[in-house]
């Protein structure tokens, strides 16, 4: 894990923190790192409780991105607010657009309107690398064009407009963050890297779509850290939109050697790596961040190994495993 920042640190201790969508595996990432920075507490606004204890002590406030009213009243007496609740998946945005739209992007704006409501004075809004489509050079600075391919990631963009407009608006330190493919905390197999770790870990052969398309993955604990540093950096434009990213981008079949790599370490059999024929067309072979504004603003940048966060990710994966029989 990171070392802490003394910037964010005098940071956290003078904001009343809210966390929208803080039982998320992002959210709850967050929450560890505001317990490391020394946090008493956080706000954490969910529709529900949490089914199991969070890192810090926390406020949960009842609150649903689709219901202004509970929005208001949770965010009240907020300094800050963290808006990481969405709906992430591309594939799935294609059979519910309008459930996409409703919770990603008119959610946003009620997210913003209750912090104008509230006068929360900043937020931080969780985006996504995919809003930039198919890059024309790599790696993507935050002044490449926006051309979204997926539902999920025009969603996405809709809610950066939103934040940005309300920011102009009514003067919220509002800032967008892109960040690269997150692993970590646990395997979804949704994701390409929960599908690899879910496989490896099951003792079966790890199949994917396609190995030769090439992303960054961020740990989600850099991540989380990465928003809290972007939070603590000093208000000037170019810290309205930045990329969350370590810039080093990885092929998917290099990714599977490394899940394998690791389950081999802890002294099960190595998984092999099946060449899927033919393999699955990518809509975009190649994304890959730039971190330069990042490291600009913050003077960090993701120090998880690649290897590392996912000898991290299986190991916790296979210990679980053998407590649960």
């Amino acid at each position: 894990m990171s070392s802490n920042d003394p910037r964010v640190a005098d940071w956290v201790r003078g904001a009343s923190i809210a966390v929208v969508g803080g039982f998320g595996l992002l959210g709850r990432a967050l929450l560890s790192r505001l317990a490391a920075y020394g946090a008493a507490s956080a706000v954490v606004v969910e529709p529900r409780p949490a089914t199991a204890a969070a890192p810090l002590r926390v406020e949960h406030r009842s609150g649903d991105v689709r219901d202004p009213a509970s929005l208001r009243s949770a965010l009240a007496g907020c300094s800050v607010a963290f808006h990481l609740a969405a709906l992430k998946s591309a594939p799935d945005s294609v059979d519910a657009p309008l459930t996409y739209f409703a919770v990603n992007a008119l959610g946003t704006a009620n997210v913003l309107e209750a912090c104008r409501l509230e006068s929360v004075r900043a937020l931080v809004y969780a985006s996504t690398s995919h809003v930039y489509g198919v890059p024309e050079r790599i790696p993507v600075p935050e002044s490449h064009p926006t051309r979204p391919l997926s539902i999920y990631a025009a969603s996405k963009l809709a809610g950066e407009t939103i934040a940005l407009s309300y920011g102009s608006a009514y003067g919220i330190d509002a800032r967008v963050v892109r960040m690269a493919n997150l692993y970590g905390g646990v395997a979804d197999p949704s994701t390409v890297v929960g599908r690899a770790v879910s496989q490896a870990v099951a003792g079966e052969p790890i199949r994917l779509r396609n190995l030769d398309s090439v992303r960054d993955l961020l740990y989600v604990d850099d991540a989380a850290d990465g928003l809290l540093r972007i939070a603590a950096a000093a208000s000037r434009p170019e810290a309205s939109v930045v990329n969350l990213s370590n810039a080093q981008g990885v092929s998917t079949g290099r990714m599977a050697e490394l899940v394998a790599d690791a389950v081999a370490a802890r002294g099960a059999t190595r998984p092999p790596l099946v060449r899927p024929e033919p393999p699955a067309q990518e809509a975009v072979p190649r994304l890959v961040l730039s971190n330069e504004r990042l490291l600009a603003l913050t003077g960090w940048v993701p120090p998880t190994d690649l290897g590392a966060g996912l000898k991290h990710l299986v190991d916790s994966h296979l210990e679980r495993k053998r407590v649960n029989g």
